[in-house]
Formats: structure tokens, sequence, C-alpha cells
């Protein structure tokens, strides 16, 4: 059974959902990937970990997720090889608890990014994040690519103006079917959000900066597919919020809310994202989880039965679902 929003009726449906089951969901597994290497997959119709172990890969740091594949269970991550001294995209198997190279490439990330995805093109085999340079005293928005083809990093500044440090902010969507990056950011001198669009292709700004004056989330996430952004405000004490996006009219319309409320802030990523749906790792009491999962495109939804928390979350900084 699928339901459909009805922002009229919204809390009703929040308190349907909970029975709502569906034979086919777009993502299947929910994943983290903690600081300590341990490795967790929980399923999406029921929310029974599927798979619970340590990487162990002590010579490996996990940068970021990239993409994954359901059909033979593996996933691209960017790391960095401190043996080797350089970063790499590698492919890891999640049924062997293997490692493979991709690519690499001379450079080593230092780098403290917020948790989220990262850009990943693997036609020009870059791979790219909004961050901001802590080596300048009053950093604008500056989006770092590993450009794996050409052998090169780069750091591209943007004429944002200084950003906010003490933020949840630069975050990012890509679009590798454009080259276009979404990106969101926080100034320092104003209380709102910035949208902007820089293309990882031309290296160059499609969209200039719009603002949407006053809207500040605790914990920003974006979501891009087919020409619609959405934001996504993950707050670890309180309900997640979804908000549909104009950006004719620099306005957001919340579209749907999911019940969380962590006891302490866990500090991790709790959101996988695969073309048009999203998935959800939500707590009401730090007792029992849920996921859920969402198309943002048919307004789907799918709710997990709420399971015994039975492992320790906390530092989880790599979320992915597919």
């Amino acid at each position: 059974m699928k339901l459909t929003f009805n922002i009229s009726i919204l809390i009703v449906l929040l308190s349907i959902l909970n029975v709502v089951h569906s034979a086919e969901l777009n993502i299947g597994q929910y994943i983290m990937v903690a600081k300590n290497e341990q490795f967790i997959s929980i399923n999406t119709t029921d929310g029974t970990i599927i798979k619970n172990v340590n990487m162990a890969a002590p010579f490996l740091f996990f940068h970021g997720f990239l993409s994954g594949n359901s059909e033979d269970n593996t996933m691209l991550l960017l790391v960095t090889d401190f043996d080797l001294g350089q970063d790499l995209v590698v492919e890891y198997s999640i049924n062997n608890n293997t490692f493979t190279e991709v690519m690499g490439l001379n450079y080593t990330f230092t780098g403290t990014q917020n948790p989220q995805y990262f850009a990943y093109d693997p036609v020009y085999q870059l791979a790219a994040i909004p961050d901001l340079n802590l080596m300048v005293s009053h950093p604008n928005l500056t989006v770092f690519i590993w450009d794996f083809k050409n052998q090169e990093f780069l750091s591209i500044s943007l004429p944002t103006g200084p950003l906010k440090q003490r933020s949840k902010y630069p975050v990012g969507s890509y679009d590798p079917t454009t080259g276009d990056y979404h990106i969101i950011y926080e100034p320092i001198t104003s209380l709102g959000t910035y949208y902007i669009v820089f293309n990882l292709w031309s290296k160059s700004i499609v969209q200039e900066p719009i603002f949407f004056n006053g809207f500040v989330m605790k914990t920003p996430q974006i979501v891009y597919f087919d020409n619609q952004v959405f934001f996504i405000d993950l707050c670890q004490k309180c309900n997640y919020t979804i908000y549909n996006v104009s950006i004719a009219t620099a306005t957001t319309q919340i579209i749907y809310t999911v019940p969380n409320r962590f006891p302490a802030y866990i500090f991790s990523s709790t959101l996988g994202v695969k073309g048009s749906t999203i998935v959800l790792f939500s707590s009401l009491n730090g007792e029992e989880y849920t996921t859920t999962v969402i198309d943002l495109a048919t307004q789907d939804v799918h709710i997990s039965p709420a399971v015994k928390m039975i492992l320790p979350i906390r530092f989880e900084w790599i979320s992915a679902g597919f």
C-alpha cells in the first residue's frame, strides 16, 4: 500500500503512515559508515539490520559516499590512503567486506566538510564538495574538486562574501547530466540561506546567488532532481522537515515532517539519496529507530516498523541509500 502527500491532512497522514508497507522500494537498504570504520546496513522495508561489520581498513580515512550499486551490492567511496599518501576512489564490496582501488590522485585532502553526499561524475572522473577554506580569515564559499582524469586537485573560491564558520552549511546536490552543482550556504552578515549553482564542467557560476531571507536550517541538506529543488532540515533533537523550494520566488513550503527526537546530538548523517528518492533514519527516544523512504517525485512514502536500537549510533559520518 502506498500513500500520497496531502498537506492539508499532514498530521492525519503522520499518524497513519506507520502501518504502510511497500513491496517495491527504490531504496532497499540504508547504510551508515562510522568514524571507527563500522559498517551498518539496514533493510528499509522492515528496519532489520542486514549487516554490521568492521571494515578493517585502518590505513583509510573515509571522506564520503559517491555512488552505490544495488545489483552487485557495492559502493564507491572517496578516501585518503595513508600508506600511499593519496586520495582514492575505492569500490567497497558489502558482501565480501573488501576494497578495490578505482582511481587515485596524488593529493591528500585535510578539510572538515559537513556530512553530505559528495558530487561524483563518473564520465568526467570528478568528485567535489563545497566547503570553507579555513586557511583564510574570512573564507568565501569554496568548491574543492578532485579531477582524477587530469590528475589535479582544484580549490575554487567563489565571490560570495564571507560565510558563517560555526555553521552546518554549505551543502550541495550534483546533477551529473548537466555538471551543475546546486549549493546552499549561510552568509556571515544576514539571517538566511543562499542558493547558488556552480558548473563543475565549465568551472563557472551558472546561477547567481538567490537569497532566502530569514530561512535557516539547523542541519541543512539539499536534493536536486529534474529541475526541482528540495531543502531538508535534519535537526537531530527535533523533527526532520522537508521543504519544496521555489527558486523563482525564493520561498519554501513544508511538504513533509518526519517525527524525530534523538536524546542527544549524535553527530551523524541520517540521509540517503537515490535520484528522486530519499531515506531518513530517525528515532523518537534513542531506544528505537525507523527508516522512512520518500519518493519526492511521486510523493509515495514507506515507513518501516520501529526497531529496538541495539547499536550505538554516534559519529556515523557517511550515510547512503540504494
